[in-house]
């Protein structure tokens, strides 16, 4: 099938380190998508587990893989993306899976799209644990900056799809960053002008939450670099700029921590300090609908509308 008759390349990079109880899951997720320009690159860290094993098991399939010491998660996808030729862009970490079909529907999307070097797609994203699913986690609509800058995921990794020429031109992911390069790079891309489209009833993928996973082990690190990742993007803007954007930031940030009060799985002594931080954030959130709907629900979150 040829890729300029049909269907575009796509490039998917997974990045692993010590995953080899997640890994083949996540491999054969990629693989039975059954693709036919699939570009799939594997960069493992150096694992002393099985891992080598079960990725020389698929070796065949790659279109390059290596096992070596690296510089972190950031580093191995900025190396993987060098191997890359593909029309799209995606990576997927080594504990996580795609829906089947998903790399078809990304494809069509793509070339439904007329602006190619444009393409920026973001999908439902299903979290689960060894108990089961867990949460739907729809992409955010909106691609302003002030939304952005607020609590809510924006949009959630794996259901993410976008072109090389956006990638190369934000110059791949910085490498500084160990938690939030992902949401560094979406805000690049951003700042370049470039906007997403969404799909909110197609499902691409299922991100595993477990006690290892760096953004579970290691929390603390990550809203620290968070905070000081979304600062030092705000400071990258000129000053009129930057104070138009703080404020709308600290808007937004209000009421994303009224959003993530209404999720289920919230329990309540978290909801109320969501509330509190909300009102001493942006005091007007007090006067709103929103605010004392989840206030009145306290007892009985589960009954929230």
């Amino acid at each position: 099938m040829s890729r300029t008759q049909s269907r575009p390349r796509i490039s998917i990079v997974t990045p692993s380190f010590n995953q080899g109880d997640y890994l083949e899951q996540t491999i054969c997720s990629v693989l039975d998508q059954n693709y036919a320009d699939l570009e799939y690159i594997l960069i493992d860290g150096g694992s002393t587990d099985r891992s080598v094993e079960i990725i020389k098991r698929y070796e065949r399939h790659f279109k390059y893989w290596v096992s070596e010491p690296d510089r972190g998660q950031t580093h191995a996808i900025n190396k993987g993306f060098r191997y890359a030729t593909g029309d799209i862009f995606a990576y997927l970490n080594s504990d996580d899976l795609y829906e089947p079909n998903i790399l078809d529907t990304v494809a069509q999307h793509y070339s439904d799209s007329g602006v190619s070097n444009r393409f920026w797609k973001a999908y439902v994203v299903k979290t689960f644990n060894q108990g089961g699913q867990i949460d739907t986690v729809f992409p955010d609509e909106d691609c302003s900056l002030p939304t952005w800058l607020s609590t809510s995921f924006g949009l959630l990794q794996p259901g993410v799809f976008w072109s090389r020429e956006m990638h190369h031109q934000v110059g791949g992911f910085d490498e500084e960053l160990h938690y939030v390069f992902d949401r560094n790079f979406f805000m690049q891309l951003l700042k370049l002008g470039y906007t997403y489209t969404t799909s909110q009833s197609i499902v691409a993928a299922r991100y595993r939450i477990h006690e290892n996973a760096k953004t579970q082990k290691h929390n603390d690190r990550f809203q620290r670099e968070y905070g000081e990742c979304d600062r030092a993007f705000i400071k990258s803007f000129p000053i009129s700029k930057r104070i138009s954007l703080s404020r709308a930031a600290t808007r937004s940030k209000a009421w994303g921590r009224i959003t993530n009060s209404s999720r289920t799985g919230i329990g309540r002594r978290d909801r109320i300090l969501n509330l509190a931080l909300a009102a001493l954030c942006h005091p007007r959130v007090i006067c709103s609908p929103r605010f004392w709907n989840v206030v009145r629900h306290l007892p009985n979150p589960e009954h929230q509308s």
